[in-house]
């Protein structure tokens, strides 16, 4: 399970919400290289390609919320590793609780890139009472080291054929 759990971070990082879509737009629309696109371009990819980057626009709100799906998700892992029955290995454990924290990482990071300060979300919310306030740009980038240092000490240096993708050391 706890194998099925992080394979599904990795999927949904795969959606159309993020790197198969929408977070490319997040990215490319605001390089150097990038120029009007006409009236073809659909109005909310036009603000950010005019540099506009608000809560109103359907690509920004999809990848916000595509990275917090991921860091639920990662939590999930997280908090269910330390209490997986046995049947797992210690190593495995290890492994995919590392994977979690290297992903968990990584979207915090688009995140504090993109949109400065954010809900720290370190553990699975099982309600609406645990939502948290917005936290500053350094905090959330604290973070992100503190996971990355985590995962860099769990994780392999390479895997075998099978398992090329996953996040290593």
């Amino acid at each position: 399970e706890l194998i099925a759990g992080v394979n599904s971070t990795y999927a949904l990082i795969q959606s159309n919400g993020l790197v198969s879509r929408e977070w490319f737009f997040t990215h490319d629309l605001r390089g150097d290289e990038m120029a009007t696109g006409g009236g073809q371009l659909e109005a909310p990819r036009a603000q950010l390609l005019n540099g506009v980057n608000d809560a109103g626009n359907s690509v920004s709100n999809s990848v916000w919320t595509g990275w917090f799906r991921v860091i639920h998700r990662a939590n999930i892992v997280i908090e269910s590793g330390a209490a997986a029955k046995p049947g797992i290995t210690e190593a495995t454990r290890t492994r995919v609780v590392g994977e979690a924290k290297f992903l968990r990482a990584w979207a915090y990071y688009e995140i504090g890139t993109l949109w400065g300060g954010a809900p720290l979300y370190t553990e699975y919310v099982k309600s609406v009472e645990g939502s948290k306030p917005r936290s500053s740009q350094q905090d959330v980038y604290t973070q992100v080291i503190n996971d990355l240092k985590a995962a860099e000490a769990a994780l392999p240096a390479s895997y075998n054929a099978a398992n090329l993708g996953r996040a290593t050391k």
